[in-house]
């Protein structure tokens, strides 16, 4: 986290105030596809068990987390809800995965990297949030790591936290974070040309 970020945590009866004013008629379908979005890309699982059904466990599950305070919610961190829930899926995930010793076959893709947002009634941007989407895939497409840790940077999880979750040595995150600094110069590079 930046050195000039604050740490809060949201609990008590702050956190019901901000819950209940929350649009959960459009969070938990959303979360509910992120969570399925994200098993897609495990075929190993389709054979195991039913995917709706732990897509499903996941988000509800990061719900009823969030909702008894068993996971915290640094606000300063996710400043907004639907955000820390998507972080919260992916960690319920990745320990999920861990446990039962599967692993993506191919990186898995994120339908708002770099949080781009593209304007449905603008066909040029939603071309673009494709374009930028594609660009992503294919530069990892070599390193499933790096795009696990790029995944984890970009939803606000610490190196040290990440390296947790993955179970591995916080200098393999490090250096997967100086992989992915050259893929995104390159990224860049390919887009201004």
């Amino acid at each position: 986290m930046p050195a000039n970020k604050e740490y809060h945590t949201v609990s008590g009866t702050e956190l019901l105030d901000i819950l209940n004013e929350q649009d959960w008629k459009s969070i938990i379908p959303r979360l509910h596809y992120y969570s399925l979005n994200k098993l897609q890309h495990f075929p190993q699982l389709h054979g195991r068990f039913n995917v709706n059904n732990l897509a499903t466990y996941f988000a509800d599950e990061a719900i009823k987390q969030l909702w008894t305070e068993e996971r915290a919610w640094n606000n300063v961190y996710y400043a907004d809800v639907f955000q820390f829930l998507k972080g919260a899926v992916d960690s319920l995930r990745s320990n999920f995965l861990r446990s039962k010793e599967v692993v993506a076959t191919e990186p898995l893709p994120d339908d708002e990297i770099f949080d781009f947002k593209c304007d449905a009634e603008n066909p040029e941007s939603t071309l673009i949030a494709r374009d930028l989407d594609e660009h992503i895939k294919k530069l990892f497409s070599d390193d499933v790591k790096a795009f696990e840790v790029f995944d984890g940077l970009r939803h606000g999880i610490k190196p040290r936290d990440i390296a947790g979750e993955m179970n591995v040595p916080v200098k393999t995150v490090y250096n997967a974070i100086k992989r992915i600094e050259r893929k995104l110069f390159l990224i860049r590079k390919d887009l201004i040309n």
